[in-house]
């Protein structure tokens, strides 16, 4: 072995700790990093090196070197899973299981070529993108501007349109998740059914008339006030009637109209849905069936007694949550909810092999394998949890621990190497 090769156990013992202390300094400063996932460094022994002496040397012109140390070999540990915790943002989620969330730089999603990356982190926010114009249901045109889904890193989180009760995998091509408010609009659905309970007094006198306004929605989504009255003309017996507002044209039925009529205990007779028609003259209009099967007569005064009814107003987009199955669910100005979009998942034949990019996310390769999308919830899929976070899966005692070992090592190596360095120094004075 030559004066170089004495050292060359120490020196390579000093580089590879070096090196693992560099490892564990990147997990302890990570470690509270969302979703980041930690890097292992282990050793093997090193005993020789085969080099070619050129690089177009054949292998009978190769040379062998001997080393004898150690060298090291990183281990990714990205298929571990870190610990759920709370989320502080509106839009966080996690991935309980398998899977990464599927992210892109380009707003028109996979199909344009987007180059996506794969990560755990589910901190959302949102990011602008550009005007846009949209005529919503009542006929009004709104000027605003994009908003869409996005990382930390401003990147576009990637999914499916929502088709029905959801969407298909594969069904459609990826795309970016927008979440303005007018991204969607909900449609106005008209008043089909009222159904109103009301005590009518018992102890009324014949001729006298008791009132109770309602409302309901029109064919566009506007409420309708109107007042219902009714008169007592006989014993255990009332007549219904109906007025709108203001030029208001309005139809009672069906014709000829009976009477509400009560037993001596005060229980409505049978009694069939009566029908509301009114033409608006704003040119709407309202049709619905009046149920008024909840109906008593009792003594005391006209009390309420239960008023529901269907329809709605037109509503815009307001805040979107996030259920286990990864649907994207809106919720709009109106309070009605609809799933608008499906959180994409990738999975990879091998986690541990996807190659690290800045802002704690992946990038495919060959030592992972292609990326597999899908759904949460699905066969290899983890499940979505709306309001965590994913925590890095560096654990700061095995860090701590691994630290004060692999810093024994590397003073060991140094005291290895100035010994060697002693010991060559006597040998060279015993030569004067």
């Amino acid at each position: 072995m030559s004066s170089f090769g004495a050292f060359q156990t120490s020196v390579l013992g000093m580089v590879s700790q070096s090196h693992a202390l560099g490892v564990i300094g990147a997990n302890i400063a990570n470690v509270t990093t969302g979703g980041f996932k930690r890097t292992d460094a282990h050793f093997q022994t090193l005993l020789g090196q085969t080099a070619a002496s050129r690089p177009a040397a054949a292998a009978s012109q190769s040379r062998q070197s001997d080393i004898a140390g150690v060298t090291t070999k990183d281990y990714a540990r990205i298929s571990l899973q870190g610990e759920l915790g709370n989320g502080d943002g509106g839009l966080d989620v996690a991935i309980d299981g398998p899977g990464f969330f599927v992210f892109g730089d380009n707003p028109a999603g996979a199909a344009a070529g987007s180059g996506m990356v794969y990560g755990r982190d589910g901190a959302f926010a949102t990011r602008l993108g550009g005007p846009v114009t949209t005529t919503l249901p009542d006929g009004r045109t709104v000027s605003g501007v994009e908003s869409f889904l996005s990382d930390a890193q401003g990147r576009y989180v990637l999914g499916w349109p929502a088709t029905g009760a959801g969407a298909p995998v594969g069904g459609s091509a990826l795309g970016p998740i927008r979440t303005d408010p007018y991204a969607f609009a909900d449609a106005p659905e008209a008043t089909g059914v009222v159904r109103l309970g009301l005590n009518l007094p018992s102890d009324a006198v014949a001729g006298s008339r008791e009132s109770y306004s309602i409302d309901a929605f029109d064919n566009s989504g506007r409420l309708r006030p109107i007042e219902l009255g009714f008169t007592r003309t006989g014993v255990n017996a009332w007549a219904l009637d109906a007025m709108g507002a203001p030029g208001d044209a309005l139809t009672l039925g069906p014709a000829p109209l009976a009477d509400l009529s009560f037993s001596p205990t005060g229980t409505l007779l049978a009694s069939a849905p009566f029908s509301l028609g009114i033409a608006h003259p704003d040119g709407g209009a309202s049709a619905f069936a009046l149920d008024l099967s909840a109906f008593t007569q009792m003594a005391g005064p006209l009390a309420p007694l239960g008023f529901e009814r269907d329809g709605h107003e037109a509503g815009v987009l307001d805040t979107i949550d996030f259920d286990a199955d990864g649907m994207v669910i809106g919720t709009f100005a109106n309070g009605r909810s609809r799933p608008l979009y499906r959180l994409a998942l990738a999975d990879f034949a091998n986690p541990d092999g996807l190659t690290p990019q800045s802002g704690n996310v992946f990038a495919e390769s060959a030592a992972s394998g292609a990326a597999m999308l899908g759904g949460a919830n699905e066969d290899g899929f983890g499940a979505i949890v709306s309001g965590a976070l994913e925590r890095s899966n560096v654990d700061l005692s095995q860090e701590f621990t691994q630290m004060m070992v692999t810093q024994k090592a590397y003073n060991a190596s140094a005291t290895a190497f100035r010994t060697t360095d002693e010991m060559t120094t006597v040998a060279r004075d015993l030569k004067e």
